[in-house]
């Protein structure tokens, strides 16, 4: 047996057997073994490195989502298929190992998404000995509770769950794991790589940086932020390649001494390139230095956000305008963003997927405006009762807000015996439930100024996102008391 193949051998016993494998106890039961490339000799590399002068200390996640110190190492270059390529090598602060976190041709289609990582050996001769063969998936690409910030060249991609190469080079994000993204009805499949709520998240080491993006279909907005402040410029993004500069901010003396009177969610010295809601975006090429966001410069608390359009951002002209981002604000928590425009058909699969996730510490479930012209009420009866009750059996120790209908036009027609069943539904299931940290919240409390409404009176304006945001976290507040 060769050393890779006992390396292989040992990795599928671990997973199978150990219990600090990443896999369920249902995941192990049919586990049989990871599936691997074949060997290629081409893909080690005895190589020297290109030391920097100033190795700067960084903190990043493991493979197992442990937060762990490491500086910047050095660079090293290879060829892949007669193409070259360089990649950059982080030293471990405690025990000086060589960690290396890389992306390929193969993420996003035949290797997880988010990348792989590689342990690298020093040599005696001072070169780093470079074994692609041995590289391995993070935990959080087999279990949603070892969930880990999808990484990319310096770069988070926040609320991003995979990538998905494109055509011309760049990729799409999508903000569920593929795997779930393919067992999802149409609307979410389509939706789900639609980046409302999504950042690129960095801290800037050089002077200025450029992302190229290009939108798939009719324009829309992106914005800049440095920590809690939106910059001055933003840029409308077209179907053709758009070049988006950043630069430092033009009063970065000022804003200091801002922040230095109070305390912000958000570090100052974080930039924050909020992504539009609609339509899918490409970003096509990144020039810049960055490195990723530290714990200390992010809220240490999430709320994950599950809805219909209502939730995604319908109708919304600012990334920043959206229900679920107004209400982070208000409550300084980062937010997962779980809308998904015409798709939000309470799915077991994402009932299933939201349960896993360990990321989230409170939950707003919008419910019904998708179903109530096609689901009879019994048949929405039956989701309901399954997607909370998945949810909130999962996390006994966490608030789930569960919303109902927010006013539509049904509420206006005379006959609005339906809406009532199917608010009724939502109360019910969670009186029946009677756990601890799980509310109804009737949505038509949430929006009492209908100008709020736009015209097909079903989504909300711009005061209608605000009134919304401002009535819910005030709901929230009072429920979670001192403790938020």
């Amino acid at each position: 047996m060769s050393d890779l193949a006992e390396f292989r051998k040992h990795k599928d016993d671990f997973m199978k057997r150990f219990p600090e494998s990443p896999l369920t106890t249902a995941q192990r039961a049919s586990f049989k073994g990871l599936n691997c490339f074949d060997e290629a000799p081409s893909l080690r590399f005895v190589l020297p490195v290109r030391t920097f002068p100033a190795q700067e200390k960084i903190e990043m996640q493991t493979s197992t989502g442990a937060v762990q110190d490491y500086v910047r190492w050095g660079k090293i270059s290879f060829p892949v298929d007669g193409v070259a390529a360089e990649l950059t090598l982080f030293r471990d602060t405690n025990e000086g190992e060589l960690f290396l976190p890389f992306a390929d041709a193969t993420s996003g289609k035949e290797t997880y998404g988010a990348g792989r990582h590689l342990e690298v050996h020093t040599q005696d001769d001072g070169r780093v000995l470079v074994d692609f063969n041995y590289a391995y998936n993070p935990y959080c690409a087999y279990n949603e509770r070892w969930r880990s910030p999808l990484l990319h060249g310096g770069l988070e991609l926040y609320n991003v769950a995979d990538i998905i190469p494109q055509d011309g080079g760049g990729f799409k994000i999508c903000r569920i794991p593929l795997e779930l993204r393919e067992r999802t009805t149409g609307p979410t499949r389509n939706r789900s790589i639609e980046a409302t709520g999504c950042e690129i998240r960095f801290n800037l080491k050089s002077d200025e940086a450029s992302f190229t993006f290009q939108m798939e279909g009719k324009s829309a907005a992106i914005e800049l932020w440095h920590g809690p402040f939106m910059d001055r410029d933003f840029a409308i993004i077209t179907d053709q390649p758009t070049v988006f500069k950043v630069l430092k901010p033009k009063r970065p003396n000022h804003i200091a001494t801002i922040a230095g009177r109070t305390t912000y969610a958000y570090d100052i010295n974080l930039y924050r390139i909020f992504l539009p809601w609609r339509p899918a975006v490409i970003i096509r090429d990144i020039k810049g230095s960055f490195e990723p966001p530290r714990a200390n410069q992010v809220p240490s608390r999430r709320i994950l956000t599950y809805g219909s359009s209502i939730t995604h951002g319908n109708t919304s002209i600012r990334p920043t305008e959206t229900y679920p981002c107004r209400l982070g604000r208000l409550l300084s928590m980062d937010v997962i963003q779980y809308g998904f425009g015409g798709g939000r058909q309470v799915e077991p699969e994402l009932a299933d997927n939201i349960a896993a996730r360990d990321d989230w510490d409170m939950a707003t479930l919008e419910m019904g405006i998708n179903l109530i012209q096609t689901d009879t009420v019994k048949q929405f009866a039956e989701k309901v009762d399954y997607f909370v009750s998945t949810v909130k059996k999962a996390h006994m120790d966490k608030w789930v807000f569960c919303i109902d209908l927010f006013p539509f036009w049904m509420d206006f027609d005379g006959d609005i015996a339906k809406a009532r069943a199917y608010r009724k539904v939502v109360h019910e299931t969670v009186a029946r439930f009677a756990m601890p940290k799980l509310m109804h919240i009737d949505g038509r409390k949430l929006l009492r100024d209908y100008t709020g409404l736009t015209g097909d009176i079903v989504h909300l304006a711009p005061a209608g996102n605000e009134e919304v945001a401002n009535r819910l976290a005030r709901v929230i507040k009072t429920a979670v008391g001192a403790s938020l």
